[in-house]
């Protein structure tokens, strides 16, 4: 099944320059070193927040978890990277959070893993 709302999913511009693309980040750190490997970076971090939305609406909910806060969704697949000089592929799984009452997906993290 594919996130109910991915069209409507949230990526908060400092979850990508505060978070997955900084590498001082405690627990961003290991995140950035892999997206910047695939070629995604600071100056154009737009590219790596329109990858995880598409990523949000065009691939597979593996997991779904309700709570007292809102319904928590897993997804995993692939997204195309930024690398030159051929695309390649990145394998992610991501963790979105859509507050009760709210039909907003916003994303809580991205990682990656092997499929």
């Amino acid at each position: 099944m594919y996130m109910p709302n991915g069209d409507k999913a949230i990526v908060d511009d400092a979850k990508i320059t505060d978070y997955l693309l900084n590498l001082r980040h405690p627990d961003g750190g290991p995140k950035a070193k892999y997206f910047f490997n695939k070629g995604y970076t600071l100056d154009a971090p737009e590219i790596l927040k329109r990858a995880l939305v598409e990523h949000a609406k065009f691939c597979q909910v593996t997991k779904v978890e309700r709570t007292q806060f809102g319904t928590k969704y897993i997804v995993e697949g692939a997204i195309a990277t930024p690398k030159e000089p051929e695309v390649q592929l990145a394998y992610i799984r991501t963790v979105w959070m859509e507050a009760a009452g709210s039909n907003q997906p916003k994303l809580v993290t991205a990682y990656p893993y092997k499929p």
